[in-house]
């Protein structure tokens, strides 16, 4: 209002007509607010470290959450890959309309290429622009010795993660979903994969799974490559 006396809170508050234990209460908390707001702005403008950017999540062993960073505007992009990426963040950002016409949003993608191309920056800046977390799963925790025991980590992993909206990001997939036709491998290994890909497959889409390769898409077994709703091979 043109004209009006700029004051602090604290100071609006001794203008009220109240009681003086009630006046001195209340000035309590708004000086408490005034505090929270500073302490709430300092904490916004600070610029995350090295160490700020790996963060504890339920179990450090499985996976770890990387903070994003990295924005998808600054990733050089192919045009078609850069549509894709867009319109899965538009549709996550309007899942209610699409879950009112019995649609979910795209939620399970698949990165090939070389290393050191990107492929763990795009998943970061996919997080960033849908403004979640990304968690990396940990495969030297994963997968043991014991095979068993690999299954109930996988079991372990999923049920952990399924009530977060974050994107989960297995890097090198290939170490798991590779074509399977070595007669060497155990029925229990391909047991552990196809369980794997059943779990991905039961996500919520809340969660969007991006997993990487550096091998050509079709290295991968097919029940694998049939999981992916995208899939995006860079150069």
């Amino acid at each position: 209002m043109p004209g009006a006396k700029a004051i602090h809170l604290p100071e609006f508050v001794k203008h009220i007509s109240i009681q003086p234990s009630a006046e001195l209460l209340l000035g309590e908390v708004a000086e408490r607010l005034v505090q929270a707001m500073r302490s709430g702005f300092n904490e916004a403008s600070r610029t995350p470290s090295v160490w700020d950017k790996a963060q504890r999540v339920p179990d450090p062993d499985l996976f770890f959450e990387i903070i994003p960073e990295r924005k998808l505007e600054e990733l050089f992009l192919p045009e078609s890959v850069r549509k894709v990426s867009d319109e899965l963040v538009e549709e996550h950002m309007r899942r209610d309309l699409l879950r009112s016409h019995g649609l979910e949003p795209r939620h399970k993608i698949l990165l090939a290429g070389a290393p050191g191309n990107g492929k763990t920056t795009h998943a970061e800046a996919l997080a960033e622009k849908l403004m979640v977390p990304l968690y990396v799963v940990r495969y030297e925790n994963l997968i043991t010795s014991y095979l068993g025991e690999t299954s109930g980590k996988l079991q372990e992993l999923f049920d952990q993660v399924r009530s977060h909206h974050c994107v989960l990001f297995f890097d090198e997939f290939d170490v798991l979903g590779k074509e399977r036709g070595d007669s060497h491998e155990t029925g229990e290994i391909k047991r552990v994969v196809s369980t794997l890909l059943l779990q991905i497959d039961r996500l919520p889409s809340q969660i969007v799974t991006i997993t990487a390769t550096n091998h050509p898409i079709d290295a991968l077994a097919q029940e694998a490559l049939a999981s992916w709703q995208e899939k995006f091979t860079s150069k």
